[in-house]
């Protein structure tokens, strides 16, 4: 990923919705000095990729290192941003007292 017109990343990819169990693999991450892997497996058609763009060492983490920017990251699962103002037919709304569930692995 690279990030032309400034410092950050915080960007919302659509999926490919293909298989018949309701989970879509949507990201695998790695780190590069532990080797853990995480797959992430959703059901919302949307994945938000945002980096810690703003963080500014004022935490200290493990081995006290601190967080500085870009030293973290969050995957969001979610319907894509402008969905409510968009033709297509993903239903992204929620009546008033009803329950919506989303499963995530």
């Amino acid at each position: 990923m690279n990030s032309l017109n400034g410092k950050s990343y915080d960007h919302n990819y659509v999926l490919n919705a293909n298989t018949s169990t309701g989970l879509n693999h949507a990201a695998t991450m790695g780190a590069d000095k532990t080797n853990i892997i995480m797959d992430v497996y959703i059901q919302e058609p949307g994945l938000q990729f945002y980096c810690g763009n703003f963080m500014q060492s004022k935490n200290s983490m493990k081995a006290g290192s601190k967080d500085d920017f870009r030293t973290a990251f969050c995957l969001e699962t979610q319907h894509f941003p402008d969905s409510p103002n968009q033709p297509f037919s993903i239903n992204c709304f929620v009546a008033r007292q009803s329950l919506r569930n989303q499963f995530n692995v």
